[in-house]
């Protein structure tokens, strides 16, 4: 079944998204410095037997967004969810997320547990644990120490110097190297990131970081989770998925010790069929 896309238009932004079958709603967010097409394998898998549909959240790539930093506030991310069940026909869905992407479903999950059948995230700290880490454990602290540069005002404008070079090293060479991404994904890629505006909005999720106060028992997710966790993510320590039965009642976790933090350009296949099982509540494969 071929992928078609599409445009929703709420909370005054417009998203762009794209989407495979049919049947169960499974919604997924991408992270950064990534895009709807992070999820182009696993979706040929998951839209076999639901309705899988990618988006670009706001701001990045073909989705709008404003300019301000305000504009990309934890509410906002949540409320455009939200709405984007509803305007894709929806009451509930099974929600995927992948670093940024996993912040806002964990956010979700939290805010809005009725709404979703199953919560499954990749490679994303809890909110709670991860606020808790940061402040508590130094390893962590070292491996955040990156997001006070994508926090600096014009950072972007230095992205784009290098030709996003480490963007390239990180993803693409990798992904073409492996034979998992085409010609084709990496041109997508690079265009995305060179989009007028996108890569500022992008960093603007970073620069309105804050406000969390929530403890672990606070943040407690009362919906059926799947975490998949590459062990070798060096910008999560392991205590942000071992500490995750604190705030998880109901956790599967599948850790992956020879994948890291991109183990969904790693690993498509598997992590597609991971999410399928999931989704029908079948039995996990492997």
């Amino acid at each position: 079944m071929p992928m078609t896309k599409g445009y929703a238009d709420v909370a005054g932004v417009r998203l762009h998204y794209v989407e495979q079958g049919s049947g169960k709603l499974v919604l997924m967010l991408h992270g950064f410095p990534e895009f709807w097409r992070m999820w182009r394998r696993p979706m040929e898998v998951i839209g076999a037997t639901h309705r899988a549909v990618a988006v670009d959240t706001r701001g990045v790539n073909l989705s709008t967004g404003p300019d301000a930093i305000e504009g990309y506030t934890a509410d906002l991310l949540v409320g455009d969810v939200v709405a984007l069940f509803r305007a894709l026909g929806h009451e509930t869905a099974v929600l995927v997320g992948h670093d940024w992407g996993g912040f806002i479903a964990w956010e979700v999950a939290i805010r809005h547990p009725a709404l979703l059948e199953r919560l499954v995230i990749v490679n994303s700290g809890h909110p709670a644990i991860f606020t808790d880490l940061y402040k508590t454990n130094e390893a962590q602290r070292q491996a955040s120490a990156y997001i006070a540069h994508f926090r600096a005002e014009g950072f972007e404008d230095r992205l784009a110097a290098t030709g996003y070079a480490s963007f390239e090293d990180l993803i693409l060479k990798p992904g073409l190297a492996g034979g998992v991404m085409t010609d084709a994904d990496a041109d997508a890629y690079r265009a995305a990131w060179r989009r007028p505006g996108s890569m500022r909005r992008a960093l603007n999720y970073y620069r309105a970081m804050g406000g969390q106060r929530r403890t672990p028992a606070e943040a407690t997710v009362h919906v059926p989770t799947l975490v998949i966790w590459g062990e070798r993510d060096i910008y999560f320590v392991p205590d942000n998925v071992d500490r995750l039965p604190e705030v998880v009642p109901d956790l599967t976790v599948r850790r992956f010790p020879d994948n890291d933090h991109w183990i969904v350009q790693q690993r498509p296949d598997d992590i597609g069929r991971l999410i399928a099982a999931f989704a029908a509540g079948a039995p996990l494969p492997g």
